[in-house]
């Protein structure tokens, strides 16, 4: 019984794990992050960023458990890399208009590396 319920539980936190990747895979590939047009999707941008660095500080505290440090390493770096473009030109809303392929490069590897995550998670 005992070995049955860890198993399950364990199943559990993978599910739970699997959840957050889900919801990170959807904030790094909504247009509001590297469409933007206005001073009112900047305003959006930095609410879904500060969404975007609480998920990815929940799924590292949870990384060596499944065994992803690396592969979450590498999440976090691109999450810094769209922050600190974004943060150099956040007042430079002509610059971000042109700069979408900029702002999504590091979103998009985001996104291929949680697609990884998940296959590695129920190996």
């Amino acid at each position: 019984y005992y070995f049955s319920q860890k198993k399950l539980d364990e199943r559990c936190q993978k599910e739970s794990y699997l959840k957050l990747i889900e919801k990170v895979q959807r904030l790094v590939m909504d247009e509001d992050l590297f469409e933007i047009q206005t001073s009112k999707d900047i305003e959006i941008v930095l609410m879904k960023k500060r969404e975007l660095n609480n998920c990815v500080y929940m799924l590292k505290k949870y990384a060596r458990k499944f065994a992803l440090d690396d592969d979450i390493k590498f999440i976090e770096e691109k999450t810094q890399e769209y922050t600190d473009f974004f943060g150099n030109h956040q007042q430079d809303i002509e610059y971000l208009k042109k700069s979408s392929n900029d702002l999504s490069r590091p979103l998009l590897l985001i996104d291929s590396r949680l697609s990884e995550i998940m296959i590695k998670l129920f190996e």
